[in-house]
Formats: structure tokens, C-alpha cells, sequence
């Protein structure tokens, strides 16, 4: 993976952290598109019981790759505790775990001196 601030928007498409969730997003769409025109407007005889599979499993993925958003960015897990902060708290986060979680964008904020808070 390269390092963060520097993917382009064919390597994020790829990450599965994030285009997986856009390619649910779109199989959920198109799916559900179909199912509409073939409820309504047209017959799709076999292929509507495809479309429907095809549906359920964009919803599965989304729900399975939400909820992992969700328990990561709660902090649950080890290497993640006290990432809540960022967003329900003061929005800062220790050194370390800058480093670790965002390596090559806290070593350039870290040389500069900018934006580096210190208590």
C-alpha cells in the first residue's frame, strides 16, 4: 500500500477499506434499479431471482464492511483505543499513535512543526 496522502484515485477505487464500499454502493444501485424495472415495467423472469441475490449480497457487504468501520473508529480494538477522541473529543491523538496509524503524513507534520500540539 503506498503511504497515506499519496495514493492517487485508481489506488483508493482499489483499497478494499474504501472501494469496497463504493462497489456495494454502486452493485446495491444498479441492482435495485433492476428490480424496480422489473417489478413495474417489464417481466425479467430468471434473472430477476440473480438481481435479488446480487442485491442482498451489496447489502451484506455493506453492512459487514459498516460495522467494522464502526467498531474500529469507536476504538475498541488494541491499536485503535482512544481514535473516539478524534471525533467526539478534542480532535487530537498522541504521537505515537499518529505514527503508527498515519506514518508518512505525521513525519511531515511532525518536521514542520505545524499543526503539532504539545501538552
Amino acid at each position: 500500500m503506498q503511504p497515506a496522502g499519496r495514493a492517487t484515485a485508481g489506488a483508493q477505487a482499489r483499497d478494499p477499506r474504501g472501494g469496497s464500499i463504493c462497489a456495494a454502493g454502486a452493485l446495491m444501485g444498479v441492482t435495485g434499479v433492476l428490480l424496480v424495472i422489473g417489478s413495474s415495467v417489464t417481466s425479467l423472469g430468471n434473472a430477476y431471482g440473480v438481481i435479488l441475490w446480487l442485491h442482498n449480497l451489496g447489502f451484506l457487504l455493506i453492512a459487514v464492511f459498516g460495522l467494522a468501520h464502526i467498531f474500529l473508529g469507536a476504538g475498541i480494538f488494541q491499536p485503535y483505543r482512544g481514535t473516539h477522541r478524534l471525533m467526539f473529543g478534542d480532535g487530537t491523538v498522541s504521537e505515537a499513535d499518529a505514527l503508527y496509524h498515519w506514518g508518512h503524513w505525521a513525519r511531515k507534520e511532525l518536521e514542520s512543526g505545524q499543526k503539532v500540539i504539545r501538552k
